[in-house]
């Protein structure tokens, strides 16, 4: 996955510079704190969708090497719902 936590920091310090005439730098600072902890706890996301009993749950269970999601000739996801795989979010939708 590609850090842009760098990215992100260095942005911080721009608006903290052309904002810092507008907020209160306490202010200023407690938003560039909430920029920054997103931006270390960021985990993207993956929506599989499709046409009903199409084999996204069974592209799940491949993906994970393990049956997590249930699969048959009808449709068995009702709900979205969410995995974990490596450092992104999959969720697997009806």
């Amino acid at each position: 996955m590609i850090d842009y936590s760098k990215e992100i920091c260095q942005a911080a310090d721009e608006v903290r510079k052309a904002a810092g005439t507008i907020l209160a730098p306490a202010m200023l600072d407690a938003m560039v704190a909430q920029v920054e902890e997103k931006s270390r706890s960021l985990q993207p996301g993956i929506m599989l969708y499709g046409f009903y009993n199409a084999g996204k749950s069974t592209l799940l269970n491949a993906l994970l090497g393990e049956e997590v999601a249930a699969t048959s000739d009808l449709p068995e996801t009702k709900y979205i719902t969410e995995y974990n795989y490596r450092c992104y979010r999959i969720f697997d939708s009806p």
